[in-house]
């Protein structure tokens, strides 16, 4: 990589600055528009998430469905629509399988998304992930037995492990730094809306019928992302200066030409370290990559042991077994209901309160609702809709906190060198995690009995809890820089 050579810097800057004055440049309403706009884009991705993570509820129900099940008398169509074989799949381990492939192979997407995204640049990376998508909701489809779903779900994995820290960096850096946390909170609106759309058309269509939707919705999110422009912050590292003061400009206007000749400056200053006395290893022993490695951990550990992911791939399951009812649609549902209400209500909390008050409220408040629907399984009281409600709850605080935030600080923790590593560490050690959850999640019910489960979660969840208090750092409306310095500072808080 050449050297970014601040005067070409500022000069370049300067001859913009001639032409807009010019042109008059762009109003502060054009980019804040263009903004929402290039949210709008990355909406869609989430939304393609959200119906990924939602899947496995709605089709594990329907492959063990009988003759007897109570929805077949308010689906549309049962599959017809296809003309493919119905599938029976009463196997406990394929059903697991089912689930938690896709978790499990977000990992190869992660090292992709690490090797990658740093050669060929954002944009490419999120195109190719989102056809990737497409094909792997076809599969599924057109599946002729339960290990044809398996592989399409992988390869749904394998697109998730890349999008979902993809997404999240690449929007910190296009994103104006007053907009960034509310883009974040939203992206939890539209995951749990593509979460409930999931569930909704499974509610009332087949589980092929619902795969060939979501492949249609990736069509339209290729198309849409096509005319995103390219990171500015990518650009500046392969020294594409022209275009990325271009990229700079269209998405924040003339008048953040400082902060753009300060990352320069900053990425000029790195290079000529790295080349006199860092090696591309040394680099990633400085405190500023481990502490805040280390503080990611401790988040996406203490979130997933709440339960989180068991319940989002398994709650029409969980639903109908605290119902004593094979017709588990109606409350997921609402459970959903209750989830899309949780992140519009988080886009509120996130303009009064900071991510690190939010998160230990999340945490604190989780635990005690699963500490407090582990007391109802076992003593039979609140039943069912005593349980159900304190389930919704449940979703209500993981959604406002525990879910969405981890990865606004996974976002924003890192420094620019480290951005690309650090998030795929992070990404992996998610996949991980979350797979060994989603896959001892039925078993786990079956030794330990539902109550039990939720006491171990209660548990996890509060010892978490108590230790990102002490290690938690507040980011809200700080620039990336200023996160770096929280770390070079020594500092936590």
């Amino acid at each position: 990589m050449k050297s970014i050579e601040v005067d070409s810097v500022l000069e370049l800057i300067q001859n913009t600055k001639n032409k807009s004055d010019q042109d008059k440049g762009c109003s502060k309403r054009k980019i804040y528009l263009r903004q929402w706009v290039m949210w709008l884009n990355f909406l869609l991705v989430q939304i393609l998430l959200g119906m990924a993570y939602g899947y496995s509820a709605i089709s594990l129900q329907q492959l063990k469905s009988t003759k007897n099940d109570e929805t077949n008398d308010i689906k549309f169509e049962n599959g017809e629509i296809l003309g493919r074989p119905q599938l029976i799949v009463d196997s406990l381990d394929t059903q697991s399988w089912i689930a938690s492939s896709m978790l499990l192979f977000m990992m190869p997407g992660c090292w992709i998304l690490a090797a990658s995204s740093n050669i060929l640049g954002r944009k490419p990376i999120l195109l190719i992930s989102v056809a990737g998508f497409t094909v792997s909701w076809m599969i599924i489809a057109f599946a002729n037995n339960a290990y044809h779903i398996i592989v399409g779900r992988s390869l749904s994995g394998v697109c998730v492990g890349i999008i979902t820290g993809l997404t999240y960096m690449y929007l910190g850096e296009c994103a104006i730094p007053k907009l960034r946390t509310i883009f974040y909170t939203l992206f939890t609106v539209s995951f749990t809306v593509g979460i409930e759309l999931c569930h909704l058309i499974g509610t009332w269509y087949h589980w092929r019928t619902t795969a060939l939707f979501s492949a249609g919705l990736g069509i339209i999110t290729f198309f849409s992302n096509y005319h995103l422009p390219e990171s500015p912050i990518w650009l500046i590292h392969k020294n594409k200066l022209k275009n990325a003061l271009k990229s700079w400009l269209f998405l924040r206007g003339k008048t953040s030409d400082n902060e753009f000749e300060s990352i320069c400056s900053i990425i000029q200053f790195e290079l000529r370290q790295n080349k006199v006395k860092e090696s591309r290893i040394m680099k990633f022993y400085s405190p500023g990559f481990w502490k805040p490695l280390g503080i990611l951990i401790a988040l996406f550990t203490t979130a997933q042991m709440s339960g989180m992911a068991a319940v989002s791939f398994y709650c029409t399951l969980i639903i109908a077994e605290i119902t004593n009812s094979t017709n588990g649609y109606i409350p997921t549902l609402i459970l959903d209901t209750f989830r899309v209400g949780g992140s519009i209500i988080l886009c509120f909390l996130a303009k009064q309160f900071t991510t690190r008050t939010l998160m230990i409220f999340s945490g604190i408040s989780c635990s005690l609702t699963l500490f407090l629907l582990g007391l109802s399984i076992y003593f039979n009281f609140w039943t069912p809709w005593g349980q159900l409600i304190l389930l919704f709850v449940h979703e209500l605080t993981i959604v406002i906190g525990l879910g969405p935030l981890p990865w606004t600080f996974c976002s924003e923790l890192f420094a620019v060198n480290h951005k690309e590593v650090g998030v795929s560490i992070i990404t992996n050690y998610y996949c991980i995690i979350s797979f060994v959850m989603v896959k001892a999640c039925p078993y786990m019910f079956s030794t330990f009995q539902p109550w039990r489960t939720f006491l171990i979660y209660s548990s996890f969840t509060l010892i978490g809890t108590i230790v990102l208090y002490f290690i938690l750092p507040n980011t809200k409306n700080k620039s990336m820089k200023e996160i770096e310095l929280l770390f070079s500072k020594n500092s936590t808080s």
